[in-house]
């Protein structure tokens, strides 16, 4: 009986083992089974509300872009917005399933604009031509320059306590046609759209919180990923005379693959295209500079300047100038900065009475000496007293008049990476920067750029004081705002203020390499002029480098491709490739910095320059470089 029990206690045994594996293989079966696609994400949202009739219909389904329900394959509309930059207006005048019908009659139809068997009702009144009866886009051979205004664009890495600046790219670009059989080269605009997107950036909402607050901040509620002029991170850039530009673009250094690697140099992708037909006429890749390193933590720590201790360093400042001014900041966040202090970066009158924003800045954090030459006295300029005494100070000179004080402490600070990205970033990328020179050869020291009479964003450096006047700026304007030879902009050609060519970031240089087979300033000719370069001296009056009328095919190297290479990662291209963003105790500046290293470096500057003021006006609807709405 026994013996009986225990036969059958091992049977149910086996039994239950059996239907436990079974059980474990019909899992792993379904385990192994691939998951539906998800489509909806960003580009169905970005679908409703460009058409919101259109959302409540059929057309809200994955079916849309996707051939079936075995996704991820594309059917016709799905391709023609995909090869557009997920721009959804570009598309409109399309007949992408070529049933006849352009897609926006279809969406307004409610009829599937991938699927030539599904056709509104009627004839189609504005179909969009059939490809052979397009006029063909002008003959000639394209090329295509892109460039950021200001060579670096900073944002806040938070926006929960204050901000200081939000996610605003600026893109900027032209099309030049070499007519066919000769000619001079033209700046072209029309019948040309140009399409912008980023490498491995495609999404800003989840790397940064600053639309959870711009509501509170600026006044304006924004779906994820739109930016406060209303443009995304994929789009057409505007037309704007005699270039293009996307505004308001609202990228973060932080890249899809990488979301927790700080990448400052993202890469702008530019397609241009032939309105009439959609061919691919250049296209062309690019720094698009943004870094939120700001180094405020190793001041503002808990138990540095003020001694407060909140585990916040932002907070930690806003209770500081409640200490000093006698606000009440910390009980009303979060704390749009510009609310108060004036900025022209967003456009922002301030307060009257309060200084703006770059004067409070600055002179709060200038050493308490005043040592550049200026009065101590609150409210005067602190303008250094000789040319040489600056000169003397950047350099580093130890018999200097001028203290040589890049260590952040309680008494202020003369090293501008204190707050400007950055040690880690590295903003200050340009020609003239590898040649020893540092951002005071230009602006002057702490107290200069502090100047009451200085109007921010406008009484900038200019180029003609150390070069001449053969290269001097537009009367009126700043080097990002003018233009010279064929009325190419100054940027197209050396690359934006603060990474003129060649820069010391690589990636800066891949643009101008991709055209004219080297880094530097975009100087060969045939690059516009193809192998008809006319006589005469060149750009600035320099000697032409490219003298005869034709050159021949053995003389200049063949350029079939008007694309420049995207690299496929970025972070082995800068040499803090390996920081993070949590912080550690070491000279690396990461994200949420702690007290770091010093960073010093000696300058040698080529030529005494006392900052200032320039004759440039103000423009009657004021300065507006990053955002044009502000609410409070």
């Amino acid at each position: 009986m026994s013996r009986l029990l225990t036969r059958k206690k091992h049977l149910l045994w086996i039994a239950s083992a059996v239907l436990a594996a079974a059980a474990l293989a019909a899992a792993l079966s379904l385990a192994r089974q691939p998951e539906p696609v998800q489509a909806r994400s960003n580009f169905m949202t970005a679908f409703a509300e460009t058409y919101p009739a259109a959302a409540a219909t059929k057309l809200d389904n994955c079916q849309l872009c996707h051939a079936s329900e075995a996704m991820p394959a594309l059917n016709d509309y799905g391709r023609a917005y995909a090869d557009h930059g997920h721009n959804l207006p570009a598309i409109e005048p399309l007949d992408s399933d070529g049933d006849g019908w352009s897609n926006i009659a279809e969406i307004q139809a409610a009829t599937w604009p991938g699927d030539p068997a599904d056709q509104p009702g009627g004839q189609p009144a504005d179909a969009a031509p059939a490809p052979a009866a397009s006029a063909p886009a002008t003959p000639g051979e394209y090329k295509l320059i892109g460039w950021n205004d200001l060579g670096m664009h900073c944002v806040d890495d938070a926006f929960n306590v204050f901000s200081i600046l939000p996610p605003y790219n600026n893109l900027w670009a032209q099309v030049v046609r070499q007519p066919v059989g000769g000619g001079d080269p033209q700046v072209v605009t029309d019948g040309v759209t140009v399409e912008y997107s980023f490498v491995d950036n495609s999404e800003s909402a989840s790397k940064i919180n600053f639309w959870d607050y711009v509501d509170q901040l600026f006044g304006v509620n924004l779906p994820p990923n739109v930016g406060l002029t209303g443009n995304g991170l994929t789009g057409a850039m505007t037309r704007a005379g005699d270039h293009f530009m996307a505004e308001g673009v609202p990228l973060t250094p932080y890249t899809d693959g990488q979301p927790h690697l700080r990448q400052p140099f993202q890469l702008a992708r530019l397609v241009a295209r032939s309105d009439a037909t959609g061919e691919v006429l250049a296209e062309t890749t690019f720094v698009a500079p943004v870094s939120d390193e700001i180094n405020c933590a190793n001041c503002h720590h808990d138990g540095g300047v003020g001694g407060f201790n909140t585990g916040d360093w932002r907070l930690n400042i806003l209770l500081y100038h409640d200490e000093e001014e006698h606000t009440h900041l910390a009980n009303n966040q979060p704390v749009l900065c510009a609310s108060c202090h004036a900025s022209a970066a967003l456009g922002a009158p301030g307060v009257p009475g309060v200084p703006n924003l770059s004067r409070a800045m600055h002179h709060k954090h200038a050493p308490e000496d005043r040592a550049a030459g200026g009065p101590s006295a609150e409210g005067e300029a602190g303008v250094p007293s000789a040319a040489g005494d600056l000169v003397a100070w950047a350099s580093g000179s130890p018999t200097s008049p001028v203290a040589l004080d890049r260590k952040p402490s309680d008494e202020g600070t003369n090293d501008c990476y204190q707050c400007h990205p950055g040690p880690e970033t590295q903003c200050l990328r340009d020609t003239m920067s590898a040649q020893g020179m540092w951002c005071t050869d230009c602006h002057g020291d702490m107290n200069a750029v502090a100047d009451p009479n200085r109007r921010p964003w406008i009484d900038e450096p200019r180029c003609r004081t150390c070069h001449g006047s053969a290269y001097a700026e537009n009367p009126g304007k700043l080097f990002r705002q003018s233009t010279g030879h064929g009325g190419l902009y100054c940027e197209a050609c050396h690359n934006s203020t603060h990474a003129i060519l060649p820069s010391t970031q690589p990636l800066d240089n891949i643009q101008v390499i991709a055209l004219q087979g080297f880094a530097g300033t975009l100087s060969d000719c045939t690059v516009c002029h193809g192998n008809n370069v006319p006589p005469g001296p060149g750009p600035h009056g320099l000697p032409n480098p490219n003298p005869t009328t034709t050159v021949t095919a053995t003389s200049t190297p063949t350029r079939q491709a008007t694309s420049t290479p995207t690299p496929t990662t970025q972070a082995t291209a800068s040499p803090s490739a390996t920081t993070t963003r949590t912080a550690t105790l070491t000279a690396t500046v990461t994200r949420t910095p702690t007290r770091t290293a010093t960073v010093t470096r000696t300058t040698t500057p080529t030529q005494s320059v006392t900052p200032t003021r320039t004759e440039t006006p103000e423009p009657s609807g004021g300065w507006k470089l990053y955002v044009p709405l502000i609410r409070k």
